[in-house]
């Protein structure tokens, strides 16, 4: 399988952008809340988003790029969309093994998949945007690279 990754700059897109609810409210899979609705409403965030199957290795891989680059007091949120797992696949299992394999990342579970589509990311692209004020400032879609981390973090400066 060969994937294809490209840097998207959604400035036009933006004024489409949905905001993130403020009762949005996610869980990882070690059962802590994260109130994503109200951290978005009030302060800028990083949202690192994934459909993937392969979305805990996305996550990590921009996490750590991430983190060690943002400002102490800006959250970096990992969420995977979970929305398309087949009813019959038990969600403790999903839980038990996310914790296993991922015993160091919170990885906030979106079972409806709700966020997908308010990221406009797609169900299968890994995404990586910059929230202000509950709005999209930027948005970059695919694996990590440098230079998509770059574009985020200038956008991340821009913001008073």
């Amino acid at each position: 399988m060969v994937a294809i990754f490209t840097l998207v700059a959604t400035g036009p897109l933006l004024a489409q952008a949905r905001q993130i609810p403020a009762n949005t409210i996610l869980s990882d899979q070690f059962e802590t809340e994260s109130r994503i609705g109200q951290l978005a409403a009030t302060r800028s965030i990083v949202v690192i988003y994934s459909a993937e199957r392969e979305a805990g290795d996305y996550l990590r891989t921009w996490y750590q790029a991430l983190r060690a680059k943002l400002p102490t007091d800006t959250p970096l949120l990992a969420v995977a969309d979970l929305g398309a797992v087949p009813f019959f696949v038990p969600k403790n299992a999903i839980i038990k093994q996310l914790a296993a394999d991922y015993p160091d990342l919170s990885i906030l579970l979106d079972w409806k998949g709700s966020l997908g589509t308010i990221l406009a990311a797609g169900k299968s692209t890994a995404t990586a945007t910059v929230y202000a004020g509950s709005r999209q400032q930027m948005q970059v879609t695919g694996g990590y690279t440098a230079e998509k981390a770059g574009t985020l973090l200038e956008a991340l400066k821009a913001r008073p």
